[in-house]
């Protein structure tokens, strides 16, 4: 087999002294014969100084090799012996070589079934791999284009239990061992414990990368931790900002709660940096038991850490597309890999590499019951080994008895639970023990699960080790290094389900309160699942089922706070519907509604969300204390108003208003707060501004600086779409000034897209540089709603710079990234596309922004739709589609936002139309807004008009003087279109030039209705 053998001598060149000159040679072969991956690896090692001697000389060797069959290799036994604790060698016989006296023993590498020097050897019964060729070679593949490309690569392994995920992932593992560069392994297992455990897996490779075990204290973890940044060279900034996130995630002290995004952004921002060392592999275990989060989190990792050369893994059962139906559904660089049973031929050899001495008759009874499951195969043999039918012989086991005498069990199942049968009374309960505390255990775990001592344990541990019942961790680089776990998670669930319901009950409560007398934060998790897993399993007339339902529900609440303050919000929404399956009616119901409500909102289930909080509010006391009232009166007004239901969150948030005694109270705050917002997006900005001034000073009183940075962005919001540029610079900057000292991540990131708004009506080179700088801080964080928001300003701006490059770059850069949020930038990149000339893409654009916003009352989202409506009949010379688009935009109550690219004056100009020419100059100069851009704009449509009037000399003259202003200004678009007005307008020798200007930027552009237009001016008799 060209990657075994490949591979085995590979691992032998590092495992002796260097011979480089022989490294190169066998390197060389290697690549003729197994494939140019393994064929670099040996010629690099050696290259490094790290060759093989494949013999005690350099001739003895190279005779070996030639004495080989083709495609083989052969080695003596210097190198068997320094090779054979991490390859599978078979005896060669002894060959007589040229220029020696005597035969020499020879040895034929059969597979690698170690790392480098025997790390990470498999004491358990190994077969040969077989089947799996094609899936392993894609994620080589994988691996070599994500570090060639500096891209992540995410590929998903699904398939049943015992199918060989865990296989493929182990022979990856051992090729990636040997390869000369500089690779990064983490691995991570989501532990089975309810929906998951928040994050677990990922705190488990923190640890590994860091060389944190499980059992160290917190001022050590936290020292290795600071060692880890200096040895990947991370900045001191950046370690203070990283530490106190990466911390919590490993229940440290000093850990630092955050936001979701800058959780995320700190541990996203962690593997780049170990990535900048060598392409870094991530390998999540069975993620069908993964909290949702952690799914969110590779998601995220996916979409934001664009140019770091990671390659993710994750090994899941069929039930992971149950629970994410749309798992790598729009994700960039997904590959998924489903497992198939194995065929017939590789399940016979595979069983031939492990037993072949095995009766033809067994052989295919277990082929034909194992139906392609490599697991059944193994296990099969080892019960064969259990029960004394196959008994070691050398390297090999040989057969004892009769094949007659053989039963083979029906099913997977069924087999594991013979071999438990087979156990002695003591082991099996052992087993039955430990399935309580899941895949991995530590001794003293499993003393309080069995109320037995360690040194009595012990001696069955090692029993069930030897049995393959069992496996001891000895990864030096793992957290879990030196606990115990089963060899398989199908042995742990099989013993399990053998628990009476009684006996399940006793050991899930002694579980939990011996995880919580280890007062770890990270266990919360598990604490809840016992609890609850011993109320489900205890009868509910047991006077106890009362007492384990109240320890249960406190569990699960304290564990929804834990996922809550990572992040998690789905994760948080699970566990508080199950505490609500376990709780009664009273206050403390709607308190668990409430924090469920407001879950499922943050988790983006915003009718779950409306569900919940309803309830909670009408289960939550009226009273003196009507805080956590008030706070679900607020959350649920805001769901409603993000479901397009502002109505009925004005109706409800005032009518809460009506329950509060005092305006001034923390309750108080949050509901002004949101009337606020909702009632400006609605229409009515005077009542915006209304509860604005009422929920300041509750704020300011109470020291809620978030409600007032939102208040602040809210005025400053009103402001901007007022045309009160200097007022809202002021809020927003304040608002922004405000989030920054304070950490407000959200608050912060809302008013960098409003103050981008804002700079872009001063001067689109301002707008332009302010949207890239909250771009940056946005996709630090991977906040998509705020990346749309700035890259949308950003190309605005961009396109009146002419930066199309930019624009157009970064559409396809991040709008994957985006997912549904991509739809938000879609109506300027329609303006754009449709001003350079590209109608189609436009209106395809624009139709996704129409179907997104669908009939969203938003002022803001039906004047955009309106304006680049507008923008693109325009350019389409549809000037009465341009006016239909102006008066829906007008009803919606903005009109300003169709000023930057003058579509109505332009309209009217074009057309001919002297007296919608005049009316939109009267608009214009009673708007409040006053810059050079606004004025510029201004000059240029009293020029049009003025030549529509029939004062040729008058508009020549303020055409060349605006056309000054512009040049000035450096806004090509503009300047471009104000020589269009020229050329359309007054036309001759006298817009020759500029007529001659802006063909040449249309046709650079690509825009050719605008060329057409130019051309036919040209030839005009008189204006248009």
């Amino acid at each position: 087999r060209e990657d075994d053998a490949g591979r085995a001598v590979r691992a032998a060149l590092e495992l002796t002294q260097a011979v480089p000159e022989l490294g190169r040679a066998v390197g060389a072969d290697l690549q003729a014969r197994a494939g140019v991956h393994t064929g670099e690896a040996a010629v690099n090692l050696a290259a490094k100084g790290q060759g093989m001697v494949a013999g005690d000389t350099v001739n003895t060797a190279s005779r070996l090799q030639s004495s080989a069959e083709p495609g083989t290799a052969l080695v003596d036994r210097a190198t068997y012996l320094g090779a054979r604790n991490a390859i599978a060698f078979q005896e060669a016989g002894r060959l007589s070589l040229k220029g020696k006296d005597e035969p020499v023993e020879a040895w034929r590498p059969l597979r690698v079934i170690a790392g480098l020097g025997g790390f990470k050897q498999a004491d358990s019964l190994e077969p040969a791999f077989t089947g799996r060729d094609e899936e392993l070679r894609q994620i080589k593949d994988l691996l070599h284009v994500a570090g060639r490309e500096r891209k992540p690569r995410l590929a998903s392994v699904i398939g049943i239990g015992g199918i060989g995920k865990s296989r493929l992932v182990w022979e990856f593992f051992k090729y990636i061992d040997g390869l000369s560069d500089f690779l990064e392994w983490h691995q991570g297992r989501s532990p089975s414990y309810g929906d998951g455990v928040a994050f677990w897996a990922l705190a488990e490779m923190v640890r590994m990368r860091a060389r944190i075990a499980e059992t160290d204290d917190d001022a050590t973890a936290s020292a290795k931790l600071d060692k880890c940044f200096v040895d990947y060279s991370i900045a001191e900034d950046e370690r203070e900002w990283l530490k106190p996130y990466l911390a919590y995630l490993l229940g440290l002290e000093g850990g630092s709660e955050g936001t979701r995004e800058q959780l995320f952004a700190a541990w996203r921002t962690f593997f780049e940096r170990v990535a900048e060392a060598g392409t870094c592999i991530m390998i999540f275990e069975d993620l069908h038991w993964a909290d949702p989060g952690l799914i969110d989190f590779i998601e995220h990792l996916m979409a934001w850490a664009r140019s770091s050369p990671i390659l993710i893994l994750t090994l899941a059962r069929p039930e992971l597309l149950e629970k994410r139906p749309n798992w790598g559904a729009g994700q960039r660089n997904f590959t998924s890999i489903h497992l198939e049973p194995l065929g017939e031929d590789d399940m016979k050899l595979l069983l031939k590499s492990v037993a072949a001495d095995l009766p033809a008759e067994v052989r295919e009874n277990v082929i034909e019951r194992a139906e392609g499951v490599p697991l059944y195969a193994v296990e099969m043999v080892r019960m064969l080994i259990d029960r004394g039918h196959l008994v070691p012989d050398g390297d090999e086991f040989a057969w004892i008895g009769e094949a007659s005498h053989i039963d083979v069990p029906d099913s997977l199942h069924s087999l594991i639970a013979s071999r438990l049968d087979a156990l002695s009374t003591q082991d099996r309960l052992l087993v039955q023990d430990a399935s309580i505390l899941g895949k991995t255990f530590t001794t003293p775990s499993l003393e309080a699960v069995t109320g037995m001592p360690a040194e009595q344990l012990e001696p069955s541990l090692a029993d069930l080790v030897r049995r393959e019942i069992f496996l001891v961790d000895t990864d030096p680089r793992s957290p879990e290094r030196g606990q115990y776990g089963f060899v398989q998670s199908l042995i742990r669930e099989v013993a399990y389900q053998t628990l009476s319901n009684e006996n399940r009950r006793d050991r899930h409560v002694a579980a939990a309160e011996y995880f919580e007398s280890t007062n770890e934060p990270d266990v919360i998790d598990v604490i809840a699942t016992h609890y609850m897993e011993a109320y489900n399993n205890a009868r509910k007339d047991d006077e106890s089922s009362a007492q384990l339902a109240e320890r249960a529900r406190a569990a699960l609440v304290e564990a929804s706070e834990r996922a809550t303050s990572l992040g998690s919000s789905a994760q948080a929404q699970s566990l508080l519907e199950k505490a609500l399956g376990i709780a009664g009616d009273g206050p403390d119901r709607g308190e668990i509604l409430y924090l469920a409500g407001r879950a499922a909102y943050n988790a983006g289930r915003m009718d779950t969300a409306v569900g919940h909080l309803t309830e909670a509010i009408e289960l939550l006391p009226k009273g003196d204390d009507l805080e956590r009232r008030a706070r679900a009166q607020a959350t649920l007004g805001q769901t409603l108003f993000l479901s397009s239901r502002p109505d009925e969150a004005i109706e409800m948030l005032e009518g809460a208003l009506t329950e509060i005694p005092d305006d001034l109270s923390p309750a108080a705050a949050h509901l002004f707060s949101e009337l606020a917002r909702v009632s400006y997006f609605a229409g009515d900005p005077e009542k915006s501004q209304y509860y604005s001034d009422r929920a300041m000073p509750a704020a300011e009183r109470a020291g809620n600086i978030a409600v007032i940075a939102d208040c602040l962005i809210t005025r400053g919001v009103a402001g901007l779409f007022a045309g009160r540029s200097y007022e809202a610079e002021v809020l927003l900057m304040g608002a922004l000034r405000l989030s920054e000292q304070h950490d407000l991540v959200v608050q912060r990131l809302r008013a960098f897209g409003n103050l981008s708004a804002n700079h872009m009506l001063i001067h689109p080179s301002k707008g332009f540089n302010t949207a890239k700088e909250g771009l940056e801080i946005a996709l630090r964080y991977g906040a998509a709603s705020h990346v749309a928001v700035l890259l949308s300003n950003g190309i605005e701006s961009a396109t009146h710079l002419g930066e199309w490059d930019w624009a157009r770059g970064s559409m396809a850069e991040m709008s994957e990234s985006l997912h549904d949020y991509s739809a938000v930038v879609l109506s300027i990149f329609a303006g754009m596309e449709a001003l350079a000339g590209n109608l189609r893409a436009a209106e395809k654009h624009l139709a996704a922004f129409a179907d997104f916003i669908g009939d969203s009352s938003s002022v803001q989202d039906q004047s955009e739709l309106a304006a680049y409506s507008a923008v693109i009949a325009f350019v389409k010379g549809d000037f009465e589609g341009v006016r239909a688009s102006v008066a829906a935009g007008t009803e919606a109550g903005v009109h300003v936002m169709l000023e930057p690219f003058g579509v109505v004056g332009r309209t009217a100009v074009w057309s001919g139309d002297l007296d919608e020419a005049r009316a939109e100059l009267h608009r214009l100069e009673r708007s409040v807004l006053q810059n050079d851009w606004k004025n510029s704009r201004m000059r240029t449509l009293v020029a049009g008009i003025q030549a529509l009037e029939g004062d040729r000399d008058g508009a020549i003259e303020s055409f060349r003087g605006v056309l000054q202003e512009w040049d000035a200004l450096s806004i090509p678009l503009d300047k471009a279109l104000c020589q269009m007005d020229f050329a359309i307008t007054v036309g001759g020798s006298e817009s020759a030039e500029a007529a001659a200007e802006a063909e040449r930027f249309f046709a650079e552009v690509g825009n050719d209705y605008f060329l057409e237009r130019l051309r036919a001016a040209r030839f005009a008799e008189q204006p248009v």
